[in-house]
């Protein structure tokens, strides 16, 4: 019986959500339409991720050994054919980020 209580007790903790921050957000570009395929990446934190085919996300920034709180962490905004947007944000609380991309010509050597 104490057994099953003790393997109940544990598998509880793993139920247990991580302690952290959600970010969720549009990237768009200077008419105001969605971005598809754009990336956010949070270097600190070594994660990321990806917008939906209307330029939405959402992202779980996790709690690590260290308090985020008091962190101001760098986010990178990316999308082929855009010019990379950097940020800078405190959270203190779940947040929404919108970023504005502008677009960027890229220069290539002609294809012969």
């Amino acid at each position: 019986m104490r057994r099953t209580l003790f393997a109940l007790f544990v598998f509880s903790l793993l139920l247990i959500p991580a302690s952290g921050f959600t970010i969720q957000g549009r990237i768009t570009d200077e008419t105001g339409g969605g971005i598809p395929a754009a990336h956010i990446y949070v270097p600190e934190k070594r994660t990321g991720a990806s917008a939906d085919l209307d330029g939405n996300y959402l992202m779980a920034i996790a709690d690590g050994a260290e308090s985020i709180e008091l962190c101001r962490l760098h986010f990178q905004v990316t999308a082929i054919g855009y010019s990379q947007r950097d940020t800078f944000i405190t959270l203190t609380s779940d947040t929404v980020i919108n970023v504005t991309l502008f677009s960027q010509a890229l220069m290539a050597e002609p294809v012969i």
